[in-house]
């Protein structure tokens, strides 16, 4: 009813984020062709999902202030965070990401910043990024990370900008030449993700 966020698995099927199904908060799973293949029941409101190499699930839940991970059998492993406004707390996660070592990347969109965290040791986060080149982060958005570089692309949203950052948070490039409506331009940019010709594109929100 309210699909949000969306990933490939190593399979090649879609996981769906479905925040508001009569109540239901769920993940949904689709083949490669479409067909709706299972459900798994989850946290009272996915927004982002992604997934590991080694078949785990994560999900950001924006309302309770976590990140969730869960098994290839769709079972919660563990839970990283709690709402709040220090290293390792959050205030409505929306995206994530996984780097290639296996660190979880979070948008902590309300406290405008970047988180990345080792889940083995959740409580003291390898990095915490608020200021990309001249762009203060300001409710940070989805995101991804490239496979070949291992660098982090995340949608500024309120800044109308992609900030692009390596594998350890420092700031690379900025993508976008700001906010308006002319070619190039965005406005309020929500989702990012990398096609297989090696173009990002952005979910260019307010842009229609």
């Amino acid at each position: 009813k309210s699909a949000c966020g969306v990933t490939v698995n190593q399979e090649g099927h879609f996981l769906v984020a479905d925040q508001v199904h009569n109540k239901l908060k769920r993940l949904q799973e689709f083949d490669k062709n479409g067909r709706f293949t299972r459900c798994i029941p989850c946290t009272k409101n996915p927004n982002a999902v992604t997934t590991t190499p080694t078949g785990e699930t994560i999900i950001t839940d924006r309302f309770e202030h976590k990140v969730h991970i869960l098994n290839a059998d769709g079972e919660l492993m563990h839970s990283i965070g709690s709402r709040g406004t220090k290293p390792g707390k959050f205030y409505n996660p929306a995206g994530v990401a996984v780097t290639n070592n296996g660190h979880v990347v979070v948008s902590d969109y309300k406290n405008h910043r970047l988180q990345i965290v080792d889940p083995s040791r959740p409580t003291t986060p390898l990095r915490v990024i608020s200021q990309c080149g001249n762009h203060t982060l300001k409710h940070p958005f989805f995101m991804f990370v490239d496979p070949s570089s291992d660098n982090i692309f995340v949608a500024n949203n309120e800044r109308s900008f992609v900030e692009v950052l390596s594998k350890d948070g420092h700031y690379i490039r900025s993508i976008g030449t700001g906010y308006g409506s002319s070619p190039g331009q965005l406005d309020n940019p929500c989702g990012v993700c990398l096609h297989s010709s090696n173009n990002i594109l952005v979910a260019d929100t307010r842009n229609h």
